[in-house]
């Protein structure tokens, strides 16, 4: 017996039919629509998913300034949403970003390299600043013997263990609120997917 004459039960599952494949499915393979009466939309979500690509194919122009155009008059509303989904939709993208970085590793390493090749300028002028903050914030008594054993601990590490680990400082040299110094007591080994996470900011424990 149908709910509605679009929707009917096969095996006790409610179903809706898809106008373009023809089929009868599950009300989870259409995503929501308002302007329908049962609030969904009248192709599968497969479908949907092709046609889509079709339209923005076709018509690139269009679909770059309807999305212009929403953006300009919702601005508010998708600010609002945004704010309020901040921390949710941060955890994903972490999450996200972690398994990508975890499931590609030989592709990053070849982007990198491709990166540095293609922007030495960049690269140049970002360690010639790391170099310049390091010297800079090191201090007559940051122990540098002891520094140097440490950053020989992190290459056996590495030959030992297989994984890559960094020399991070703890309190870091050009941090967000507070920078810290190149010397002994600052200093830290860290595997490099901690540090890369850790990036420039101070962890609190």
């Amino acid at each position: 017996m149908s709910k509605r004459k679009e929707h009917k039960y096969i095996n006790n599952i409610e179903t809706k039919h898809c106008y373009i494949c023809k089929k009868w499915l599950p009300l989870e393979n259409y995503t929501k629509c308002k302007a329908n009466k049962d609030g969904l939309n009248n192709r599968c979500k497969k479908c949907n998913s092709e046609y889509m690509k079709k339209r923005r194919k076709e018509n690139p122009n269009r679909e770059r300034e309807y999305y212009r155009t929403y953006k300009a008059k919702n601005y508010n509303k998708i600010r609002e949403r945004r704010l309020k989904n901040k921390d949710k939709y941060h955890k994903i993208n972490l999450e996200s970003c972690r398994k990508y970085r975890a499931n590609n590793k030989e592709k990053r390493k070849e982007i990198t390299r491709r990166y540095r090749q293609n922007n030495k300028g960049v690269v140049n002028n970002l360690t010639a600043k790391r170099r310049a903050a390091k010297l800079q914030a090191t201090p007559p008594w940051a122990e540098l013997d002891k520094i140097k054993v440490l950053y020989e601990k992190a290459k056996w590490l590495e030959s030992v263990t297989g994984l890559k680990y960094h020399v991070d400082h703890v309190i870091p040299l050009r941090g967000e609120k507070v920078s810290g110094l190149h010397c002994w007591n600052n200093l830290q080994l860290l595997e490099e997917k901690e540090n890369v996470k850790k990036s420039n900011k101070l962890i609190t424990y």
